[in-house]
């Protein structure tokens, strides 16, 4: 789940994920809820979201690809356990694949020159 985003319903229903918009993920309703005095369920939901976190996975502890993966693992942690190894060896695969096009990039100097001023130079 990413940091700091919730989905929110036309009714105003509050979750902690769009993958999670079902009743016992619920989080309250704008019009009611209090995130600086949360109650019980609140508080429950909001701890079982923290312990959804990478930093708490075992498998994705001893990752190589942990501090640069954006998959997300919430998926798989509500309904399929555990994290199914076709979808770490995707992220795996996907995190090589731009480590090579980097290098390859940063081995010709001009290439490598016009990326970055791509990347700091965006218009638009």
């Amino acid at each position: 789940m990413a940091k700091g985003t919730m989905a929110v319903t036309w009714t105003g229903d509050i979750y902690p994920c769009q993958l999670y918009i079902k009743s016992k993920w619920k989080m309250g309703n704008l019009r009611s809820i209090n995130f600086n005095n949360p109650n019980k369920q609140l508080k429950s939901i909001l701890i079982k979201v923290d312990n959804l976190k990478k930093s708490k996975n075992d498998k994705c502890l001893k990752c190589w690809i942990r501090k640069i993966c954006n998959g997300c693992i919430a998926r798989y942690s509500d309904e399929i356990h555990p994290i199914p190894e076709a979808f770490c060896n995707f992220q795996k695969k996907y995190c090589e694949y731009v480590i090579a096009k980097l290098a390859e990039l940063k081995s010709d100097e001009k290439k490598w020159s016009n990326f970055i001023s791509n990347i700091f130079n965006k218009k638009g």
